[in-house]
């Protein structure tokens, strides 16, 4: 078993998403009689890699400690997104088409390309998303999760569709070395209590690797 990590790292220049809180990391020393390094953090609860919960787009939807742990994990499909986006959206096609290697299984992945602009201010602007005839679809697959490249899945109708449908969003994954089409898929969050939200390590886990290839 192989695992490949699907998380960007964080630093205090990584660039967020417009009007979140900015990433401060601030390391400082305890001085007692027992030393020790500590890292203070500040961050939005959408920094990086991360989950939306419920309570991100619906009032009193689950917070990100309220969801079941089974939620976060599973074996998921790759979807390339290439041929089915038109004017930036996902298609629905994306959904109908491929529907024999979705059945069954617990999340789906969209792999966009967007990871190779992440660290530009650019990842932001005019990124591929889901249309919502899309994510009314992927409710009806009966998932757990999606996940998807760029910094958002969609528009505030697009992620309520999903998230009153009880599917877990992941937003911002490194989908850069990903080659399989079937893997199996994890991404836990802090249980921090009332979030709507969490950073996340995302990995993958393959019975095998392929020899790694830049997705451009």
């Amino acid at each position: 078993m192989i695992v490949i990590d699907l998380s960007f790292s964080l630093t205090n220049e990584t660039e967020v998403y417009p009007g979140d809180p900015k990433i401060k990391i601030k390391k400082f020393t305890v001085k007692n009689e027992n030393p020790v390094n500590l890292t203070e953090i500040t961050l939005g609860s959408h920094s990086g890699t991360h989950v939306d919960a419920p309570n991100h787009f619906i009032e009193k939807g689950k917070t990100v400690d309220e969801i079941h742990i089974s939620k976060f994990f599973g074996e998921a499909i790759i979807l390339e997104t290439e041929k089915y986006l038109i004017d930036n959206k996902i298609s629905k096609k994306i959904i109908d088409e491929n529907s024999s290697v979705i059945n069954g299984a617990k999340g789906l992945i969209f792999k966009t390309g967007w990871s190779r602009k992440w660290g530009q201010k650019c990842f932001y602007q005019d990124f591929p998303q889901l249309d919502e005839e899309t994510a009314e679809k992927i409710v009806k697959t009966g998932v757990n999760f999606v996940g998807i490249d760029s910094p958002s899945i969609g528009s505030p109708e697009v992620h309520r569709t999903l998230l009153s449908g009880e599917v877990v969003i992941f937003e911002a994954l490194n989908l850069s070395n990903l080659t399989k089409r079937r893997i199996m898929f994890a991404a836990f969050p802090l249980p921090i209590s009332g979030a709507d939200g969490s950073p996340v390590r995302a990995v993958a886990l393959v019975n095998n690797l392929e020899k790694l290839k830049i997705f451009c």
